[in-house]
């Protein structure tokens, strides 16, 4: 199970799991926090996800150098 926020990289999830033929596999595009709190209640004793922590410039975004923002 997967938790997007961002349709497109939702959508990319989806196709990715697909190639590497990972099943069954649910992508919900959502904020962690707020749709997955209640789903998970009692169901999970760790979760480990990756949060934004540099924040990217709109004109920065699909950009050749985009990939690398906070990879220093």
């Amino acid at each position: 199970m997967a938790a997007e926020i961002n349709p497109r990289a939702a959508a990319a999830c989806v196709l990715t799991a697909k190639a590497n033929n990972v099943e069954p596999f649910e992508v919900v595009c959502c904020d962690l926090d707020i749709c997955m709190r209640d789903r998970l209640r009692g169901l999970v004793d760790v979760l480990l996800f990756n949060p934004p922590y540099v924040p990217t410039p709109p004109e920065e975004v699909g950009s050749k150098y985009a990939a690398a923002q906070g990879g220093k």
